[in-house]
């Protein structure tokens, strides 16, 4: 009789969350293994590293396509007694269903019929009657689009992050192809030397890192905070300094003088690029630390850096900036701060976002046009 019942139970929770999408019998089945591989996960974070999510499920699922509208990867939300708690983003078979990321931040909501018209026609100068349902896409941690289509089989998206609307021939995919992402993993497994260094290892390690909210009301600048990720992202890394660099400023006032040095919305042709550079990033942070004493702090930064590169400078205490660069050109990315990393069957990063939330991002899956920016002292 227990096992009926838990039979059954086991199956309630399956079609709560399988009760967002239609899907065919082959996609069901795809579900079921992403969300074993979800909860699998969930139970191993929360043991470790994020008790707030102990004993949390995995509800509501939607799935999710790559640019050509193959489902590459399901949402899931993680909700404890009927709160939810975060989101979660698992690949389908082509990823091996691993947890791309796991955040704890809210989980992006298909806008309303009349926001999407609101947005197409101010955004995109797009008057537009009727349109269907749309295909959700997945692009790398932060970017998430839902894609209608339109009269006479053009197609555009609206950004479910920012609530912007972008044509849907102008998207550029910086997830790794799942081709790309197999064979970083085979490559990763086949170096023996590797691997048995990784058992010595402990299965994570995270830094006391504080979280800074990007949106703090106590940054008294409106300008200041508008795609300041990078400041917000660099205050994180200083505080965590401040054990050693006692007379680095405390937030928000290093934030303020970040803002300034890391030349935020201040760069580029006649200075008006948005945001803060990967050139300006680690060299502004050095020159903050130099205006306050600290003349030996040192920085670099590499496209494409290997996972082992993270860990090295997370056991020696060191948290490093990450640019999640979100199209080839960056021309749009979003800064946080890396304070840990979680290594299993897979190679997570943990991260502050400065939007204000902890997550874990699978840098396998978005390394390959990431930037990692290193921050030292030299003595």
């Amino acid at each position: 009789m227990r096992k009926i019942l838990l039979s059954l139970v086991v199956i309630l929770i399956l079609s709560l969350a399988l009760s967002a999408v239609a899907l065919s019998a082959d996609d069901t089945s795809d579900v079921t293994l992403a969300l074993k591989s979800g909860e699998e996960f969930i139970a191993a974070v929360a043991k470790r590293t994020n008790p707030e999510w102990e004993n949390a499920s995995l509800l509501n699922v939607k799935a999710y396509h790559d640019l050509q509208g193959n489902i590459i990867s399901y949402m899931f939300t993680i909700s404890k007694n009927s709160i939810p708690l975060g989101f979660m983003m698992v690949g389908n078979s082509q990823y091996n269903y691993s947890v791309l990321e796991a955040s704890g931040g809210m989980r992006p909501v298909v806008p309303s019929y009349k926001e999407v018209n609101s947005t197409m026609t101010g955004d995109l100068d797009i008057q537009v009657e009727e349109f269907d349902n749309p295909m959700l896409v997945y692009l790398g941690y932060g970017r998430y689009y839902a894609i209608y289509e339109i009269a006479d089989g053009q197609q555009i998206g609206i950004d479910l992050v920012s609530g912007t609307g972008v044509k849907y021939d102008e998207l550029k995919s910086s997830l790794a192809t799942s081709e790309q992402y197999k064979n970083y993993y085979v490559d990763r497994n086949n170096n023996l030397a590797r691997d048995l260094d990784l058992q010595l290892r402990l299965d994570y390690n995270s830094l006391s890192v504080v979280l800074r909210d990007m949106d703090d009301d106590a940054i008294d600048d409106e300008y200041q905070n508008n795609n300041n990720c990078g400041p917000t992202s660099g205050a994180m890394i200083s505080d965590w300094w401040q054990q050693w660099c006692p007379n680095l400023p405390d937030w928000t006032d290093d934030h303020d003088e970040l803002y300034v040095e890391m030349y935020t919305n201040n760069w580029g042709l006649f200075g008006l690029f948005p945001g803060t550079s990967p050139t300006h990033f680690g060299p502004g942070f050095v020159e903050y630390a130099d205006n306050h004493g600290y003349s030996n702090f040192t920085t670099d930064w590499c496209l494409n850096r290997a996972f082992s590169k993270i860990q090295d400078e997370i056991d020696a205490g060191r948290p490093l900036g990450v640019m999640f660069s979100f199209d080839e050109d960056y021309t749009n990315w979003h800064w946080c701060a890396v304070k840990g990393y979680y290594d299993t069957a897979t190679d997570w990063i943990i991260i502050n976002d400065p939007q204000y939330f902890v997550s874990f991002v699978d840098w396998g899956a978005v390394k390959l046009t990431s930037v990692i920016t290193r921050i030292w002292q030299t003595d």
